[in-house]
């Protein structure tokens, strides 16, 4: 069976931790078209087993909307298998759970009101470059969240993830969403798949995006996606590129 380390896919959360003791550092970066406005995000983090079955990670995110690179928000979390990795049974189960502290929150009601203030032509200025996100695709605000994780291994190659997802922010309403994906390696060097990620109500935004996955050496991946929007609330085109290095 090809092995798999954690961290192998690009939008979705696995059900694999590395050995205690052992983790990894990962690098994203995302480009997204809506409409005539670009969107660019950087994801730096790391991710650690402590115990087995009990891991813990930290992720940040920076963004540039149009007006710049900014700081938008940090994670940590933490990951628990729920099945032992030696169960048979034809599934494996895991939770992720991690609060999001946001650039937005804290002196957000005084930074609501100074924006107000502020001259008429600037502040339409910055809504024409600022996409709104709602239910799972939160951007810079604070929030709970927690992934439970299906896996499963439909052949020796083929492996099948699913994530129901939950997003409890400090202000407004609970959104839950979904991710999935299945990833096909020919080797252990070379994989291709294909996910989705979207929202279970208002929020209305789905993307389906297919990746390849390069492992040149037991220490790196390096992950290519290329995505599309299936609503009008999702990005029109997206790229994703990231890196992860185990030690």
């Amino acid at each position: 069976v090809l092995a798999h380390h954690g961290r192998d896919f690009l939008l979705l959360q696995d059900y694999s931790q590395p050995a205690a003791g052992r983790g990894n550092l990962t690098l994203g970066y995302e480009w997204a078209r809506h409409g005539s406005d670009d969107e660019m995000s950087l994801e730096p983090g790391a991710f650690c087993t402590l115990l087995p079955r009990i891991a813990v990670g930290l992720s940040a995110s920076f963004e540039d909307d149009g007006e710049g690179w900014n700081y938008a928000s940090v994670m940590p979390y933490t990951h628990w298998q729920l099945t032992p990795p030696d169960a048979k049974l034809p599934f494996r189960a895991g939770l992720v759970l991690g609060y999001q502290f946001g650039e937005q929150n804290g002196d957000h009601h005084e930074h609501h009101e100074e924006t107000e203030e502020t001259d008429e032509h600037e502040h339409e200025h910055e809504a024409e470059h600022a996409h709104e996100h709602h239910g799972i695709h939160r951007h810079g605000e604070s929030f709970f969240s927690a992934k439970l994780i299906l896996e499963a291994d439909l052949t020796d190659a083929d492996k099948l993830v699913l994530n129901l997802i939950n997003v409890t922010p400090e202000e407004g309403s609970t959104a839950w969403g979904y991710a999935a994906g299945i990833r096909h390696s020919f080797s252990h060097a070379v994989a291709l798949g294909l996910e989705a990620i979207g929202d279970f109500g208002e929020g209305n935004e789905h993307e389906i995006v297919l990746g390849a996955y390069l492992s040149p050496h037991h220490q790196f991946t390096f992950n290519l996606g290329v995505g599309v929007g299936l609503t009008s609330d999702s990005p029109d085109f997206s790229l994703r590129t990231g890196i992860v290095w185990r030690f």
